[in-house]
């Protein structure tokens, strides 16, 4: 990270989604064949470039990325880290990444404009570089789309709540009641947010202009905000229905998820700045300050901690007022989504569904005291801890989905080859993917514990499990309804020539033979039109079974 920037604050977007090939393909395996995907994808995307993990940086050594590629467990590196030589389309991966090309000679910028009820100006803009922007796909049909961006203007601590709120919106929450879109921009929508290069050569914006002329929404198809389906080819992602090669649908909602770090002094104040003196301070009341809202959080007294709106607004991605009235609510939302280790250094993680932040003194004063990292390990160890998890919740809901879809054709004879196809895939899901620990770290155990925690990965993974259990139960009755109907027919075949088979039993065939010659000799064919009528008559009636 350039420190001559000045960097005050660090935005990373991430927003989920679920893919599928096009076509007649009905099992899982072939609707997210990531061989395939990657053929068209790489045709038809010149501005998109495989990424592959390598720990050089502008041909040198990067110990940054060295240092993050040791912090997790082999196995949890297959992952997260492509190796361009293991990843041969022989094989079968479990994820391609691809990186959008940008130039350091025409930089890239992530435009956000809110509506300003201060007077005398209409709008205030954000401009943020863009760092990165880096495209996931995955073989549980789930992708990810990061945006990687850097705040080196905006310092207040109102402008960072505004900068996670709005530029995360990627579609329109609600329309207001009395004066629909222009009334949601006044709380919850940006007036716009564009993609733009230093050279005016790419201009990719939204203004959400489609929802002003309200008979022409289409409310059974979502929105898609021009800043995510600008950066591909037209036409080659779709909606259900719709035609193109892959079909691509948002797993969450309007709202991309929030990683943030930001770095202000005076927000966070303790009685010592001294970093190593923790235990002269033990006991003394550390602070977040912002305009009138105060926290003094006293660690022998938990009776007497108070919380700010300023912290919970900064977890929970709120921008002018929290989304909480009850103080004891409060409280207990930000003991429960606080990861607090580090609070006498003036350091504090909050994790929400929605959000992982960092709240610490400027990179400056970081720097001075030996915690230049904080930033570096938000948008590395951390930002890869939150993609797992991400993953992780996309791909429970992808499942659910996929079963949903399953239980609405249990009267299609190839169903249990369906249900089979899919119950393999989330075999290789659950121990490919998710992982119960994935760094031998302390904090990070205890991070990416809460991380899943805060999301109910566990009990939405038991509860899937569950419904895999009914699906397997209702195959294994049908396969034994099925099994016992075969051995039913068999059985009345059987029956059908049980007067012929006893006949020969009790007689034999050498005997039934030569009584057959007799009778012949002296009665004609008697004998022999009896026995030839039962056996066509046993074989007509098993023909009819």
């Amino acid at each position: 990270m350039d420190t001559k920037q000045n960097l005050v604050s660090y935005h990373i977007f991430l927003y989920p989604f679920k893919w599928e090939l096009q076509g007649d393909t009905k099992k899982f395996s072939e609707k997210t064949n990531l061989n395939k995907l990657r053929c068209c994808f790489e045709k038809s995307h010149k501005n998109w470039e495989p990424y592959f993990f390598n720990c050089d940086e502008n041909n040198s050594f990067s110990r940054q990325k060295y240092n993050e590629y040791l912090y997790f467990y082999p196995f949890v590196r297959k992952v997260l880290y492509p190796i361009q030589n293991n990843n041969s389309s022989a094989e079968h991966p479990i994820t391609i990444q691809y990186r959008y090309k940008t130039y350091r000679d025409n930089p890239l910028y992530y435009q956000v404009a809110k509506k300003c009820k201060t007077s005398g100006q209409n709008s205030k803009i954000y401009d943020l570089l863009v760092d990165d922007i880096l495209l996931y796909l995955y073989e549980t049909g789930v992708g990810i789309i990061s945006f990687h961006l850097k705040n080196t203007s905006h310092t207040h601590f109102t402008d960072v709540l505004s900068i996670n709120k709005f530029g995360r919106r990627v579609s329109v929450p609600y329309l207001d009641y009395a004066n629909g879109i222009d009334g949601t921009r006044d709380s919850e929508l940006p007036l716009y947010i564009c993609l733009k290069d230093q050279k005016n050569n790419l201009t990719i914006c939204e203004d959400f202009q489609y929802f002003k002329k309200e008979e022409q929404i289409e409310f059974q198809k979502y929105y898609l905000s021009a800043v995510i389906t600008g950066l591909f080819q037209k036409g080659f992602f779709c909606q259900p229905g719709d035609k193109g090669k892959v079909m691509w649908e948002p797993v969450l909602d309007d709202r991309m998820f929030v990683v943030c770090w930001a770095g202000i002094d005076g927000i966070i104040a303790h009685n010592d700045n001294s970093r190593h003196d923790a235990e002269s301070r033990q006991g003394n009341a550390a602070a977040i300050h912002h305009e009138h809202e105060t926290i003094q959080v006293n660690q022998n007294t938990t009776e007497s901690e108070k919380y700010p709106a300023a912290w919970y607004k900064m977890i929970f991605v709120d921008d002018t007022s929290p989304g909480c009235a009850n103080d004891v609510m409060m409280h207990n939302l930000i003991r429960e989504h606080t990861y607090a280790r580090w609070q006498q250094y003036g350091t504090l993680y909050g994790m929400s569904r929605y959000s992982l932040v960092c709240l610490t003194n400027s990179l400056p004063e970081l720097q001075r005291v030996n915690a230049a990292m904080l930033p570096v390990h938000m948008r590395t160890m951390y930002y890869k801890m939150v993609l797992l998890n991400l993953l992780c919740r996309a791909s429970v809901l992808r499942f659910s989905d996929e079963i949903s879809g399953i239980a609405g054709k249990l009267n299609n004879e190839n169903i249990a080859g369906y249900i089979e196809d899919l119950y393999k895939a989330y075999i290789e899901f659950i121990n490919k993917i998710y992982f119960r620990e994935v760094t031998a770290q302390e904090q990070g155990i205890e991070m990416y514990q809460l991380m899943q925690r805060v999301m109910n990965i566990p009990e939405n993974i038991k509860d899937l499990d569950k419904e895999f259990q009914e699906l397997h139960q209702f195959v294994t009755i049908k396969g034994d309804k099925e099994r016992n109907e075969r051995v039913k027919k068999l059985n009345e075949i059987a029956m059908a020539f049980l007067p012929a088979t006893l006949l020969v039993g009790i007689m034999g065939m050498n005997g039934l033979f030569e009584l057959c010659n007799y009778t012949f000799d002296r009665n004609g064919s008697i004998w022999v039109f009896i026995l030839n009528f039962f056996l066509v008559l046993s074989l007509i009636y098993a023909l009819c079974i």
